[in-house]
């Protein structure tokens, strides 16, 4: 079984065909690319994949799921990644904030992080529904910011891992710990920097960030 089947694909908008009768397959775990120009399509046949747009004509199926009728078996075993996620217009931007962190922190979850990478990072408790927030470490020259994010992720778990305990205040010193190996990250390519690194570097940029912000 093909990963992504399609054949003869149209899809219209009103009188203008926006993608005109293509057909392709996708094997398992094969990487496929759609190049094409402004206006070929790609986005479209993209969305359509995802489940976010129905054909006008043709057959479209995901790992044999078909994106008309078993949509949601679909949206079950993909993930969609746009250029562009856009934001809900009517929410102002704190509001936005609150809905994505209520969006992360359903069930027991009491806690959610908001990364907003060159901007900081925002901490939500849903319990006090309260925000804790930080910028992000200010570097004289950025060389790679690739891999800051998961490499802030590794400095907030490896934190309270070390810590052992899920109280406020250590996720709150656990982000200002993530902050702070991201920021090492960003200093060169790769893992080059985070892999030269000593504990002593850690701890004095940890002990200069928490001097230049305040928080309990």
């Amino acid at each position: 079984m093909n990963a992504i089947e399609i054949t003869g694909l149209v899809k219209k908008y009103g009188l203008f065909p926006a993608v005109k009768g293509i057909s392709f397959q996708v094997k398992k775990n094969e990487i496929f690319g759609l190049i094409g120009p402004n206006a070929a399509g790609k986005t479209t046949t993209l969305r359509i994949l995802a489940t976010l747009l129905q054909p006008t004509k043709g057959s479209v199926t995901v790992f044999g799921f078909d994106v008309t009728s078993e949509s949601s078996r679909i949206r079950e075993i993909i993930s969609y990644l746009p250029e562009d996620a856009g934001a809900y217009k009517n929410l102002t931007g704190m509001e936005y904030l609150q809905f994505i962190a209520h969006f992360f922190g359903q069930g027991k979850k009491k806690d959610a992080i908001v990364k907003k990478g060159e901007h900081g990072s925002i901490l939500y408790n849903r319990e006090f529904r309260t925000f804790f927030t930080l910028p992000a470490y200010v570097l004289k020259s950025v060389v790679d910011p690739t891999g800051a994010g998961d490499s802030f992720a590794g400095g907030f778990l490896g934190y309270i891992a070390h810590k052992q305990s899920l109280e406020e205040a250590v996720f709150r010193s656990a982000v200002a710990f993530g902050t702070c190996i991201a920021s090492f990250c960003c200093e060169d390519f790769g893992v080059k920097r985070l892999a030269a690194l000593n504990i002593s570097e850690v701890q004095n940029r940890v002990r200069e960030f928490r001097n230049s912000t305040s928080f309990d």
